[in-house]
């Protein structure tokens, strides 16, 4: 018959304890460094999507970046701008929601379906017109309106995924960034 023993010195658990604590600190440092690293990374990748993303408003500036005021190891990614959701999620019937986030936007009355936000002119099959000039890099079916110069004719935006496309590199990236950040090989 085998027999396994373990001595244990309880006149050293005081100490163990303090090891265990030091080295717990360390983790929630290399873990608040891991999540930082891939946000960076996110927010790298969405503000490059909604740069290059055609956009045939006026206001098409968006801004993106983390908040960091949130609880202790919480970071958000926000993407501030009043065309940031129509350049994620897309608008017009014409260009319904073909990849996997929810169209859906919320406003202050709740629940907004695909291409009925604002004045539901993007709920028209037709499409729809709006005063301005034609952007350098406008969507597909947009065009300089020939009833009515100086505006301009859209049957929609459709979506460019920012922020999703953000979130999927953070995902890829989660391994490599945590091999670097733990110092694993």
């Amino acid at each position: 018959m085998a027999l396994v023993s373990i001595d244990i010195d309880m006149t050293d658990f005081d100490a163990v304890m303090k090891d265990i604590g030091s080295f717990r600190k360390v983790i929630e440092e290399k873990c608040e460094v891991l999540i930082r690293r891939l946000a960076e990374i996110g927010v790298k990748v969405a503000q490059a999507r909604f740069d290059e993303a055609p956009y045939a408003g006026n206001d098409r500036e968006v801004k993106v970046y983390i908040d960091d005021s949130g609880a202790k190891g919480t970071l958000r990614i926000i993407a501030d701008g009043n065309a940031a959701l129509f350049i994620e999620f897309g608008t017009g019937v014409l260009n319904p929601e073909d990849w996997n986030a929810r169209s859906e936007l919320v406003d202050s009355e709740g629940v907004v379906l695909h291409g009925q936000y604002g004045l539901h002119r993007a709920d028209s099959p037709l499409g729809w017109i709006y005063p301005g000039e034609m952007p350098e890099n406008p969507p597909a079916l947009t065009e300089p309106s020939y009833l009515k110069p100086g505006w301009i004719h859209t049957y929609g935006e459709p979506p460019h995924p920012a922020m999703y496309m953000g979130l999927r590199e953070m995902v890829d990236k989660v391994e490599s960034v945590a091999k670097e950040v733990f110092g694993f090989d």
